[in-house]
């Protein structure tokens, strides 16, 4: 019995879809900052160019995150 890709030991197995947990993690999280940007009354200037500058991070990094999750979706159905 051939147990290899099954054993989290040896990494993961090969034919394994990718995780889409980090995109969406990623995703609410910069949800979250625009919404508090939004709604927030008062805040201090200093504070409301950190949460932009820290949301427009969150969308870059979500960006190439849903670039690398197409690419390793697309790479295993286009390859024969």
């Amino acid at each position: 019995m051939n147990t290899q890709a099954s054993d989290p030991a040896n990494g993961p197995a090969p034919n394994k879809a990718p995780s889409i947990v980090p995109g969406v993690v990623l995703l609410t999280l910069g949800a979250v900052l625009i919404v508090v940007l939004l709604v927030a009354p008062d805040m201090p200037g200093w504070a409301r160019i950190t949460l932009v500058i820290v949301a427009i991070l969150l969308v870059v990094v979500l960006l190439a995150w849903s670039v690398r999750l197409f690419r390793a979706a697309s790479g295993k159905a286009g390859r024969r």
